[in-house]
């Protein structure tokens, strides 16, 4: 494999790391201590979480976007130049290889709408917050921790399509050619 291929993989697979992480925390501790606490208070919290974690989030989604975008020009995956089709056909003809195409498709969906999702909440809500306190408006409080709780969900779905995809796609190819060399 060529050397700027694997500094791309590192890359995204880094800033997967980060910002699903992130995601994850935030779901899974950060959002239940939340809702033990007083409001006003919970209020307080999430806006100085969100700062801390804005930059970081941004930075890994942007990392992942564009190193996700480089390496699809790259032969070792080759679905833009050629075969872009692939990411809208399935060929159960080439079981598990052929079924590729939707996996990275529905990825690449996800983080579209990751995207989209992030920037309400980098720059839709966080205005809006300032012109009235946290704990106010449950209306609206309920819709950022919707939002929040969409984007987390994301996060932990392109996981889990990249873990399938891996496990069904990448690692036949991947361990053909150990299994040559043993036997």
């Amino acid at each position: 494999m060529d050397v700027l291929f694997v500094t791309l993989l590192v890359l995204h697979v880094v800033a997967a790391a980060v910002w699903v992480g992130g995601n994850t925390v935030i779901e899974f501790v950060f959002q239940r201590e939340l809702n033990a606490i007083n409001s006003s208070q919970a209020g307080l919290i999430s806006k100085n979480a969100e700062n801390a974690f804005t930059y970081m989030a941004w930075g890994a989604l942007a990392t992942m976007t564009v190193t996700g975008l480089l390496m699809l020009w790259f032969p070792e995956i080759g679905i833009l130049p050629d075969h872009i089709y692939q990411l809208f056909t399935v060929d159960p003809n080439s079981w598990p290889v052929g079924y590729s195409g939707p996996f990275l498709f529905a990825s690449m969906l996800l983080t579209l709408v990751a995207l989209v999702n992030a920037s309400l909440l980098t720059w839709y809500f966080p205005p809006r917050l300032k012109l009235q306190r946290y704990s106010e408006d449950p209306i609206f409080r309920s819709r950022v921790l919707l939002s929040m709780q969409v984007q987390n969900r994301i996060a932990i779905t392109i996981v889990i399509l990249m873990i399938i995809y891996a496990t069904l796609v990448e690692a036949p190819s991947l361990m053909h050619p150990v299994m040559v060399t043993l036997s």
